[in-house]
């Protein structure tokens, strides 16, 4: 299950690079630890 809040989001001309590629990063994490994580817990996988 993969979070996608990316079409709500609005544009902000401060935001580097930088930042678009941590949120990356961290979107990875998220999705491969923390959900993974929690559908075991809920289904017992």
């Amino acid at each position: 299950m993969a979070l996608d809040f990316d079409s709500a989001r609005l544009t902000n001309s401060y935001l580097t690079s930088e930042h678009e590629e941590w949120r990356t990063l961290l979107r990875r994490f998220f999705d491969r630890e923390i959900m993974r994580d929690l559908a075991s817990r809920q289904y017992g996988v």
